[in-house]
């Protein structure tokens, strides 16, 4: 077994691992949740919710993580309420042999007859059971489901409501997965402005009695924002320990449960103190506690300027490969004075250093949620909200696949626009949307097509620049969308899998890509180019 000690790491590791965006969910970049494996294809789909901020009605979708299709969406009954503030799954509630979630709507708040509620969904999207809450409790803010703590052989479900109980400083309900029926809950003695369920996390059987325990994050205990985290036994709901904030800023606003790293066969707890100072515009501390003991492995900082790192974390599995389960934790967009400082991303921590040894950047990160390994590269994968993002939309984003990026020069059209290279789609040989390969600011109405091989080039020819080496593929002639005297044009090849198979284009296959546009300036000017586009084929 490996000692624990405790290590205050602010570096990063020298190598950053590049990835893709394997889909998109438009309208979504609120709670995200792996919901296990929902259509048999052996990969985990995603649960993904509306930004409630930005719309009067809640919706969630369960997303095929395979092909980005809508295989349930639920709609929230009331305008207001916060439905989809909260997401939990992965546990069979109804005995269907498939996994079923949890969604929380916790901001009803003086409207007659509305309570804030948790509602659970079998796979299929109907409704087994709802439970509510007193009013103006936040009851459904934080969402966990787990292991069987009644013995019916059912997960139950843990409900945080941060504005209940005394002093309205919060209270966690444990509910029947089965019935959602409140078996026991816990209360918060603290003060008023405490927020006890905050935040909640299972994190397996932690002390070998065949039960598994779980965690409760007060971000706002002790009467002021240095927060506190309570690990409670799943078998007695009595507390095993209690963590306190080394320093304040919100300790346990964020909690998941990570893989064993110490050696000693239980699953760690990483805890997220996102207001924690570090430096100027520089606050977020993400920690790792032994499970067992409790016993403090890392500190991980805040390595740039970003607000709330650790806002969200997330337990991922071995991501470098090293044999020692990694985590993950959000860095969201920094704005200082109406400029971007960064534009967020999930950073991945090393389970064995405590190290950021990966960064899965699309644009401004909302919650996370680890999936598993979707595309069966051996690397875990994670499902990223987008708050800041307009319109705001959840990613998921393979762990270790290469983005697709652009190189070379173009050439203008004798209108004096150049073609902008864009992509969309996943260049994947068996999951996710089919790649799009496209050229816009181009001539509409005119012919084009797309050179692609197998190496890259930068030579002088009609006076542009080719871009693509070897010895090309020329594609089928297309025609550009648009008008014939205007630049509103959009050239586009479609690479599908099956193109792509019949091309001999498998998995590790780097391809280079170019568009030629025609012309009406035949003499002069015959053609326009984009610049190329490199991309290389995941599994």
């Amino acid at each position: 077994m490996r000692l624990a000690v405790s290590i205050v790491v602010a570096a990063t590791a020298a190598t950053l691992h590049a990835q893709g965006t394997l889909l998109q969910i438009d309208d979504a970049g609120g709670a995200v949740a792996s919901v296990g494996d929902v259509d048999g294809d052996g990969r985990a789909d995603v649960l993904s919710a509306r930004v409630s901020s930005l719309h009067p009605q809640g919706r969630v979708r369960l997303v095929s993580s395979a092909t980005g299709v809508t295989l349930v969406a639920l709609d929230g009954p009331s305008a207001g309420d916060g439905y989809g503030a909260a997401l939990a799954a992965e546990r069979d509630l109804d005995g269907d042999g498939k996994p079923d979630f949890v969604v929380g709507a916790p901001n009803a708040v003086g409207t007659p007859g509305i309570l804030p509620a948790a509602r659970a969904y079998s796979a299929n999207g109907t409704l087994l059971w709802t439970a509510t809450g007193l009013a103006a409790t936040r009851f459904g803010a934080a969402l966990a489901v787990g292991g069987d703590l009644d013995g019916d052989g059912v997960g139950e479900v843990l409900v945080g409501a941060p504005d209940d109980g005394a002093n309205a400083a919060g209270a966690v309900h444990v509910l029947s997965g089965a019935s959602g029926n409140r078996l026991y809950s816990h209360v918060s003695p603290g003060p008023s402005d405490g927020e006890f369920g905050f935040a909640l996390a299972f994190l397996g059987d932690l002390d070998g009695d065949g039960v598994d325990d779980y965690a409760i994050g007060d971000p706002h205990t002790a009467g002021s924002s240095a927060g506190a985290v309570a690990v409670i036994s799943g078998a007695s709901a009595a507390t095993m320990r209690t963590l306190t904030a080394p320093a304040g800023g919100q300790f346990g606003g964020a909690l998941a449960r990570a893989g064993d790293v110490d050696g000693d066969g239980v699953g760690e707890l990483v805890v997220g103190a996102p207001a924690e100072f570090v430096g100027s515009f520089t606050s977020g501390v993400v920690r790792l506690y032994s499970g067992a003991s409790g016993v403090l492995i890392f500190t991980t900082l805040a390595k740039q300027q970003g607000l709330t790192f650790g806002r969200s974390v997330a337990g991922l599995g071995d991501y470098d490969r090293d044999g020692l389960a990694d985590y993950a934790a959000q860095l969201p967009a920094m704005y200082v004075g109406g400029v971007v400082k960064n534009f967020g991303a999930a950073q991945v921590i090393s389970g064995a250093n405590g190290l950021v040894i990966a960064e899965l950047d699309f644009g401004s990160t909302g919650p996370l949620a680890s999936v598993g390994d979707v595309n069966f590269d051996g690397v875990p994968d994670v499902a990223i909200g987008g708050h800041a993002a307009t319109p705001p939309f959840t990613t998921l984003v393979l762990g270790r696949c290469d983005a697709p990026t652009a190189y070379c020069t173009g050439k203008p059209n004798s209108l004096g626009c150049l073609p902008a290279t864009s992509y969309s789609g996943a260049p994947s040989a068996s999951i996710g949307p089919d790649f799009v390969v496209a050229a816009s600011n181009v001539r509409g109405a005119k012919p084009a097509l797309l050179f692609w091989g197998l190496s890259p080039a930068a030579t002088p020819f009609g006076g542009g620049i080719l871009c693509v080496g070897g010895a090309p593929v020329r594609t089928a002639v297309v025609t550009t969308s648009g008008s014939s005297g205007a630049c509103d044009g959009v050239a586009a090849y479609t690479f599908t899998k099956s193109y792509c198979a019949a091309q001999g284009l498998t998995p590790g296959t780097a391809v280079y890509t170019q568009f030629w546009i025609r012309d009406p300036n035949l003499a002069l000017h015959p053609f326009s180019l984009s610049r190329g586009l490199a991309f290389t084929i995941w599994p």
